[in-house]
């Protein structure tokens, strides 16, 4: 059905490039199992079915658009402060364990010590094992688990409505595992439901790094959404996420091999083993540069040619996420479909 609906179809559209690669090749095979050997022309049609697949990236949602611009406001004042906790538009919506995390962190640690407000090292991702929140903990554990997030003040926090139990209370174990220890009461967060606008806008506003877990994903709006906040997110390199493709790969989004994450979950310490996958280590170290990197106030080092500070790419991740809203996408939809007609009319 998928082969004939392209064969029939004037144009497609789609999310991503990995997606237009696998219709490209799905296309072909239907394509050959028509071929006809005596007919010099039979690959024209192929070839331009091939050129009328498009890429159109979904736009960020109206309600997270207008809350992000928010944060172009100016910021409430001094005296509104509490307890500690630098004061934002959001933090009213922020869940009470989030609230308690942020409290805890500012009584452990001199403030002076971190940049702004944004603690939250954090991934949101249905639990579900097509969205692969368990390389988010995997990835945690090669940083050093809780002994890495207290040395440099940040607190991990797990978002997802549970899909699968069975599987969702296994990453939750784990996570609480790795990112906690009997002689810390370092905080961990999990909110294992789906986040409303306002959550969203709260916890992100409070971030300083999205994880994408996923090895491939069609698109991945979590990512833009957490862009439009000025949280840059991890990635699986090499366009298996369509969202990098908007926000590009080490310019609006920090592009690593995660597929070395993929491993089953452990809550065994990595140190002193000499069995890791040296992809594993590579990733995990280009990260522990970049959120070391933060707390130093220094450029950090040189992971990416096209971005040298996690400040840039924040920077650049907002600029092209909220370029891209649904009027932008409206008018490039119509411009697609305006080509289009012309084309058929010729």
């Amino acid at each position: 059905m998928e082969q004939l609906s392209c064969r029939l179809a004037d144009g497609i559209i789609c999310l991503s490039e990995h997606d237009k690669c696998a219709l490209h090749r799905l296309m072909m095979l239907q394509d050959n199992n028509d071929k006809d050997e005596t007919n010099p022309t039979c690959c024209l049609g192929k070839q331009k079915k091939m050129q009328d697949i498009t890429i159109l990236p979904p736009p960020l949602r109206g309600d997270v658009c207008k809350l992000a611009r928010m944060l172009d406001s100016q910021e409430l004042p001094e005296q509104q402060q509490q307890e500690g906790i630098s004061s934002s538009l959001f933090i009213k919506y922020l869940p009470e364990k989030a609230k308690k995390a942020l409290e805890y962190v500012h009584q452990k640690q001199c403030a002076s010590t971190i940049p702004q407000k944004r603690l939250f090292l954090t991934c949101v991702s249905r639990l579900s094992p097509e969205k692969s929140p368990h390389v988010f903990v995997n990835l945690i554990q090669q940083l050093g688990g809780v002994e890495f997030l207290r040395n440099h003040c940040l607190v991990p926090i797990l978002c997802g409505a549970k899909s699968v139990d069975s599987y969702a209370d296994e990453v939750i174990q784990s996570f609480q595992s790795v990112c906690s220890d009997d002689d810390s009461n370092w905080p961990c967060i999990v909110i294992d439901h789906h986040l409303g606008p306002n959550e969203l806008a709260a916890i992100f506003s409070h971030t300083v790094l999205n994880v994408h877990p996923c090895l491939y994903d069609a698109y991945g709006m979590t990512m833009v959404e957490s862009a439009a906040f000025g949280v840059p997110s991890i990635v699986n390199f090499g366009g298996k996420v369509g969202a990098a493709a908007l926000l590009g790969e080490n310019e609006g989004c920090v592009a690593l091999d995660l597929s070395g994450m993929e491993g089953e979950m452990t809550t065994e310490t990595i140190e002193g083993k000499n069995d890791s996958n040296e992809g594993q280590d590579c990733s995990a170290k280009k990260l522990k540069e970049i959120l070391v990197s933060r707390i130093q106030h220094s450029t950090s080092p040189q992971w990416s040619r096209s971005c040298s500070t996690l400040a840039h790419v924040a920077k650049e991740a907002r600029h092209r996420a909220l370029g891209w809203d649904e009027l932008s996408c409206c008018r490039d939809l119509i411009e697609k479909l305006n080509n289009l007609n012309n084309e058929n009319e010729d």
